[in-house]
């Protein structure tokens, strides 16, 4: 499933934000970004995917589909929890065609602006220049 989500964030990168991503290891970092995460439940396992964005990120994110060059930190909350909903909604789409199952998620929810400091399995960096993103996934039927 967590190669499935960072072929998900590749193609919002590329097709929605015009942007070359790369994927490398993620190391846990002391740059505040905004953190959130929603549960995704297939036919066998449980997962919480944690999705961060540092600010730069998020307010492209915001000048792309708003066409905002500086928006509040409510709206730049709110463009978070949109880009959570994007990737993993195409995730969902690509898993249950290669995987032909059933593939439910939840809501995304925003946890806090902050160091990503979470408890998790796997966690991936996407980066482009000075636009960073975490993706973390956790399997919850431990």
């Amino acid at each position: 499933m967590f190669n499935t989500i960072i072929e998900a964030t590749q193609h919002l990168c590329k097709n929605q934000l015009e942007l070359e991503c790369n994927a490398s290891e993620a190391q846990k970092n002391q740059t505040a970004m905004f953190i959130g995460y929603l549960d995704i439940e297939d036919d066998k396992t449980n997962y919480r995917v944690y999705i961060a964005l540092n600010q730069p990120l998020t307010q492209h994110v915001a000048s792309v589909f708003l066409f905002e060059d500086e928006s509040d930190e409510e709206t730049l909350q709110d463009m978070f929890l949109e880009v959570i909903n994007l990737i993993v909604g195409s995730a969902k789409v690509i898993a249950q065609d290669r995987l032909n199952h059933t593939v439910t998620i939840s809501t995304p929810h925003f946890i806090k602006k902050d160091i990503f400091d979470l408890e998790i399995h796997q966690m991936q960096k996407i980066s482009k220049d000075n636009f960073e993103m975490i993706l973390a996934l956790r399997e919850e039927n431990e």
